[in-house]
């Protein structure tokens, strides 16, 4: 396994990273960089690309009010597409805006 990488994005956040080269360290480079133990995931798929603006108005809201808050209530892993549209933009904007600190895979 190589060592973990900290990145640092314009809007200040940050995020670590490391690299496996085989499945058996895949449990040591998750404990490394934070992600070890047992934790609730929310996995968050999907386009956005040809919603309403309102629509996607009333998606962020469901975000911003549920979906961050209770991922942040429970400690949970929340595993996007890593992406910075539609979302998984959502899901980010919204773990910034309530000042959350759940992991955001």
């Amino acid at each position: 396994m190589k060592s973990s990488l900290k990145l640092t994005f314009d809007n200040g956040q940050t995020a670590l990273a490391t690299q496996v080269d085989q499945q058996a360290e895949l449990p040591n480079a998750l404990e490394e960089i934070g992600l070890g133990g047992s934790r609730p995931v929310l996995v968050i798929v999907g386009g956005a690309s040809n919603i309403s603006e309102a629509d996607f108005l009333r998606i962020q809201r469901l975000f911003v009010e549920v979906l961050a808050p209770i991922a942040e209530t429970l400690g949970a892993y929340v595993v996007d597409g890593g992406t910075d549209v539609g979302i998984m933009r959502m899901m980010g904007a919204a773990r910034t805006q309530i000042g959350a600190k759940f992991a955001l895979v």
